[in-house]
């Protein structure tokens, strides 16, 4: 699904597994996270079914990320730097059809 994404959206510089922390301190890890070439992000989470749950953390930091944005936790995942903040973004939710 990363290289689908990664066509769909050319110009963007896109990266895996991307962990994060909200300001209230939860952590989560983001599938799919990027910036376009004017360094707006973009962030994905794949659900491997229409029905497929999120993990506790990610009902807690989902909503805040979206409200508050969150701070890079993971290293080596450009385009984002470790500790670089991410300003108030939603998360885009790609569900697999059956």
């Amino acid at each position: 699904m990363f290289e689908v994404i990664k066509q769909q959206k050319p110009k963007s510089e896109l990266n895996e597994q991307i962990t994060v922390q909200t300001k209230s301190g939860v952590r989560t890890r983001i599938d799919i996270g990027g910036k376009d070439a004017n360094g707006k992000i973009d962030l994905v989470e794949l659900k491997s079914s229409p029905t497929a749950p999120f993990t506790k953390n990610q009902k807690k930091a989902f909503p805040e990320i979206a409200e508050s944005g969150a701070i890079v936790k993971s290293r080596n995942k450009p385009p984002f730097e470790h500790l670089e903040e991410i300003p108030p973004t939603k998360i885009n939710v790609i569900r697999k059809e059956e």
